[in-house]
């Protein structure tokens, strides 16, 4: 290999590893793994499934008490006590998703001040 050519691929090679090394510490996808954690022992400890609360505003609050959320209006509590008559109680925050007028944003305006409880285990 020439001298020439050992310089090229050295020029390279020093661009590829730096990116190589950002694509480890900064991986493109979130990684699955962080939403659980092994103990080494073959069993794996996931956090409970949060559910909405029976009593919690969503679930039996009046179109004047939904206006307490923020980015709650008339108009769509209005629409969530319908969505509630309609198909009953909503039992994961993301159900609230199915209200016309609440999206991905809102939800998460809103998450904080759900009341959650985690589920019980079947075991």
């Amino acid at each position: 290999m020439s001298e020439k050519a050992r310089k090229t691929a050295g020029i390279c090679l020093i661009p590829a590893a730096v990116l190589l090394l950002l694509a480890g510490l900064f991986p493109l996808k979130p990684q699955t793994a962080a939403s659980y954690s092994g103990r080494g022992d073959g069993s794996v400890s996931i956090p409970p499934v949060r559910h909405l609360s029976a009593q919690d505003g969503f679930n039996t609050g009046k179109e004047d008490t939904l206006t307490a959320y923020p980015g709650i209006g008339g108009a769509i509590a209005s629409l969530v006590t319908a969505e509630r008559n309609e198909n009953g109680i909503f039992y994961y925050p993301e159900d609230i998703l199915a209200v016309k007028g609440i999206g991905e944003k809102k939800l998460e305006q809103i998450r904080p001040f759900l009341i959650t409880e985690a589920e019980e285990s079947e075991e």
